[in-house]
């Protein structure tokens, strides 16, 4: 920040701020004087600074706060871009066990059989950064590719299950790490099934691994995911939700503001059924989607006075 304010010469400093920031790390600003906040959403903000009250505690002046939405539905970045239905996989506060994930796997599964055969469905890993899928024993999928175990896999989870019911009913702790091992198999058996439908997100544009709210917009008929923030932005840009992680099934850590966050944006488990109540757009206010963050920038720009740069030899 040092360097920031040294090197960088600017008549005014303007903070875009995070979806779900709120003042966190705001008091690390070390006396950099910020003109502006840009945040997405101000009820969001009011919302995040009720549950996390320590926050409050970081003063700024509140005058400086300028709600600008998100601008990805006016200036689309990929329109060239269509695609029907996205899977976006949640984070592991969403999905902490193993067992956890089987289910939401399996949620997918049976929701992707009702999906038309000629839609396009696509698989994003992570928000932004898809080197490996958070929901996967990676070394069980991989045995699991091989052929002479592919044919066998709707055995193999059949079996798996009897096995699993006989040992919940003992109820041994010691089972437990047997157990895990039993979820990941079925998880990974799942997950080929599903790979067979629907290909990685890469396969449709080399720009996956940017934030899944660019894309969005671009999202014809649904978000396949669970409790995620990316709910927030399938409802910004109109695009139904089938969150796939019933909440009363998982352990959630309510010290994470991934609990109240969902709490906000709260869209029902559907369990498998491709429907959705389009009265959970409202949960997103129509004056946000109006905001035109572009239009505020250029505005900005012509009000702000010029700095006469001076002359930097070769």
């Amino acid at each position: 920040i040092s360097d920031f304010k040294e090197k960088v010469m600017s008549d005014q400093y303007y903070l875009l701020m995070g979806m779900m920031w709120g003042n966190l790390h705001l008091d690390k600003l070390y006396g950099l004087e910020i003109n502006k906040y840009l945040i997405i959403d101000e009820e969001l903000y009011r919302y995040r600074l009720n549950v996390r009250e320590y926050e409050k505690k970081i003063k700024i002046d509140s005058t400086k706060l300028v709600e600008v939405g998100l601008p990805f539905k006016k200036y689309p970045v990929f329109p060239e871009l269509e695609i029907d239905y996205i899977i976006a996989m949640p984070t592991p506060l969403s999905i902490p066990e193993p067992k956890n994930r089987r289910d939401f796997l399996r949620c997918i599964c049976k929701l992707v059989s009702q999906i038309n055969p000629d839609d396009t469905i696509a698989i994003k890993p992570h928000n932004a950064i898809e080197y490996r899928d958070i929901i996967l024993n990676q070394k069980v999928f991989d045995a699991l590719s091989n052929k002479f175990l592919k044919p066998f896999h709707n055995l193999i989870v059949f079996i798996i299950g009897i096995v699993l019911k006989i040992l919940q009913s003992l109820n041994v702790p010691s089972f437990r790490g047997f157990l895990n091992n039993l979820y990941d198999i079925q998880t990974a058996i799942y997950y080929h099934k599903l790979s067979k439908r629907a290909p990685l997100f890469s396969t449709f544009t080399p720009y996956h691994n940017f934030s899944l709210e660019l894309f969005m917009p671009h999202v014809k008929k649904g978000l396949i995911t669970g409790r995620s923030n990316s709910i927030y932005h399938a409802l910004f840009a109109k695009v139904p939700v089938y969150n796939c992680v019933d909440k009363n099934t998982i352990n959630e850590d309510k010290n994470k503001m991934n609990y109240y966050s969902m709490q906000y944006l709260e869209v029902p488990y559907c369990n498998g059924e491709l429907k959705f109540d389009t009265e959970y757009y409202k949960i997103i206010r129509e004056e946000v989607r109006n905001k035109d963050f572009i239009k505020f920038l250029l505005t900005e720009l012509e009000n702000v006075s010029r700095i006469e740069c001076p002359t930097i030899s070769k």
